[in-house]
């Protein structure tokens, strides 16, 4: 087991900016100012932010709906203490959340602004960026208790071919049966889509669609988007479809997160593919990420470059990490689980025993484990990984009267 060990990651990445983590939520901001000019910088500076949508207006051209279409207005605060402070009189009631910004926030200023409703100040020097951010984000965290959100599951390979697609599909499908809605399953492999493929569908439309809408998107629309199938709602890639040119607005991913997470009760990502660029305001958001490896040295390498790189480079706590130890077939040659463990750094171990039989048969017949052999081994073992996403480790899901009497 020497050869799991696995050499720091190289210095020059962590010199690199992380990656923000995406809102809670998304949320809609208005940057006033009597200087436009102030308002565009500042409105530069934020729009990095993953979920965040910025607009900008000059107080002589404000139109008063403006106000009404965002939720956050930042207002920056003319030097002039009177002309400030009418400012704040008049806008900060008519909006949920402003934060005011300026350099010469007077007392006066602070008590006036405090009475019309104002949730904070922030300077203006460059410095105390971090600071406007911070606010921006705790906004968010506030406005995210207002929604429920659906647990965000992530699949994915540790090294490809180990079985995240077939697991992702399989896990989705339990969730829908725990939870009695349909699941969504987003099948994030842009090259060989392969969900529609097993699933047996004919989509008509695919990831990118729905990505170019997302901002527009309500409830049924975003379903109307999905394949649906008996208890799986998919969001399909289209094979190939990384390959051309200009096919794919991720801006707008944040935001397509938060609608199928207000729009179901489960979601599933299949990220077969593993980490991309692309993905990782899907990993920073996920709930559980489930790391699918197989018992040999060269995959649970890779597994714990991926742990590591999480935990250091995105800050995701390795308590929301699961790793699944895909085909498992206990016998003199494997690995022993203790072994996996002590290379990996965790003991969020489970096991999915191999079945290549069912597992083939479901594909050929397009039909998740649940239907084609429900009191199976696999089936079980997956069912168990379904609970623990969706109730939590310790949490089991209560049973209603009949099921308590009838089982």
């Amino acid at each position: 087991m020497n050869d799991l060990i696995v050499q720091p990651l190289q210095s020059k990445a962590e010199n690199q900016i992380k990656p923000r983590v995406p809102l809670a939520v998304p949320v809609s901001v208005l940057v006033i100012a009597i200087q436009p000019e102030a308002a565009r910088e500042t409105a530069r500076e934020l729009e990095s932010i993953p979920n965040l949508t910025v607009t900008h207006a000059g107080f002589k051209h404000l139109n008063p709906s403006q106000l009404q279409d965002h939720q956050t207005v930042l207002l920056h605060m003319p030097d002039d203490s009177a002309h400030a402070l009418h400012l704040v009189q008049e806008l900060a009631p008519q909006v949920k959340n402003c934060i005011v910004i300026g350099n010469n926030v007077t007392p006066e200023l602070t008590r006036s602004a405090l009475r019309a409703g104002v949730i904070d100040f922030v300077s203006g020097k460059p410095e105390d960026l971090d600071d406007l951010i911070q606010a921006i984000y705790s906004i968010a965290d506030h406005l995210v208790t207002e929604v429920k959100l659906a647990p965000l599951n992530v699949v994915i390979n540790a090294k490809g071919g180990s079985g995240a697609s077939f697991l992702s599909m399989s896990l989705a499908d339990q969730l829908s049966l725990m939870t009695g809605g349909k699941a969504a399953l987003a099948d994030g492999d842009h090259l060989n889509a392969s969900q529609s493929a097993m699933l047996k569908g004919a989509p008509e439309y695919h990831f990118q669609d729905a990505l170019r809408e997302a901002s527009s998107l309500d409830d049924s629309a975003i379903k109307g988007l999905m394949s649906q199938f008996s208890g799986i709602a998919l969001l399909p890639a289209a094979p190939f479809g990384m390959l051309r040119p200009n096919h794919f607005d991720f801006s707008q991913l944040p935001t397509l997160l938060f609608k199928l997470r207000t729009s179901f009760e489960s979601v599933v990502f299949d990220l077969s593919r593993g980490a991309e660029h692309w993905s990782l305001p899907v990993l920073k958001q996920a709930d559980n990420i489930f790391i699918v490896v197989q018992d040999n040295v060269v995959c649970l390498r890779d597994a714990a470059n991926l742990i590591r790189y999480a935990v250091r480079e995105l800050d995701i706590p390795k308590e929301r990490m699961q790793v699944v130890v895909n085909r498992y077939l206990k016998n003199p040659n494997s690995l022993k689980l203790e072994e996996i463990e002590k290379a990996l750094g965790t003991d969020q171990i489970v096991t999915v025993r191999n079945d290549y039989k069912l597992a083939s048969l479901a594909m050929e017949q397009g039909k998740p484990l649940s239907v084609i052999a429900p009191k199976k081994g696999i089936t079980k073992q997956i069912k168990e990984i379904a609970q623990q996403a969706q109730f939590g480790k310790d949490q089991q899901p209560q049973k209603s009267i009949w099921r308590r009497w009838f089982g």
